[in-house]
């Protein structure tokens, strides 16, 4: 069944509800607690390069070793968007895909051989780490081809290869559990995915995304994926 969601802060350890009548509260004191959420109108402009700013949001949060959430109105969408995600970061250079900042791979002057070895110390971490997610990623690729009986979704391992997936109701229960597990290790870093991903299954990521489609979402649906 549906769920009430209350928003709220944290002062000194105690938990400050927000619009709560004074019943429902333990504490002796309460005070207002500005809004978070706000609504904003987009004109259609905006609305048509939608695409074009998700990919530059999610490759920049995944340049930084993060992951991202990316909600999409239809399943046809969420399939289409990890495509053009994939291309975009297999179009990146190996230093664009680093999980560190590119200022640890410079050479300074006057810090001389300590600060060379510190960068081939990071380069080599970075040449093991790229490695494990390779065999990550290569692994789901064989579970969801033995999920599918030999008959996978090729675009979905095209995307997994770059660390990207999808997620919607017509995929199998057991293709969802490989994806959904794939993100909470980090081997993928991505999920595009539909509202079936906001009830019932905790992913957390450092930005989630949602595109507006052609219908709205309640308030209470906005929530439930914002809130992963």
């Amino acid at each position: 069944r549906a769920l009430s969601l209350g928003g709220g802060a944290c002062r000194g350890g105690d938990k400050v509800p927000s619009g709560c009548p004074r019943s429902h509260s333990s504490f002796d004191q309460l005070r207002p607690v500005p809004e978070i959420l706000s609504t904003q109108q987009l004109g259609a402009a905006r609305v048509a390069s939608a695409d074009r700013a998700a990919t530059q949001l999610v490759l920049e949060v995944a340049s930084e070793g993060h992951s991202c959430l990316v909600f999409c109105h239809s399943r046809k969408k969420t399939q289409e968007l990890a495509g053009t995600l994939a291309r975009a970061m297999q179009a990146y250079t190996p230093v664009q895909r680093s999980v560190f900042p590119t200022s640890f791979l410079s050479v300074e002057r006057g810090r001389g051989r300590t600060h060379q070895l510190h960068g081939q110390a990071v380069h080599g971490r970075q040449s093991e780490e790229a490695a494990r997610r390779a065999a990550a990623r290569d692994r789901l690729k064989h579970m969801l081809t033995t999920a599918a009986e030999g008959w996978p979704d090729r675009d979905l391992l095209a995307a997994v290869r770059c660390g990207i997936g999808f997620h919607h109701a017509q995929m199998s229960k057991s293709e969802k559990e490989i994806v959904e597990e794939g993100f909470r290790c980090g081997a993928l870093h991505t999920l595009t995915c539909t509202t079936t991903l906001a009830a019932g299954v905790n992913l957390p990521a450092r930005r989630v995304l949602i595109l507006q489609g052609q219908y709205g979402y309640s308030t209470s649906m906005y929530r439930q994926m914002a809130g992963r």
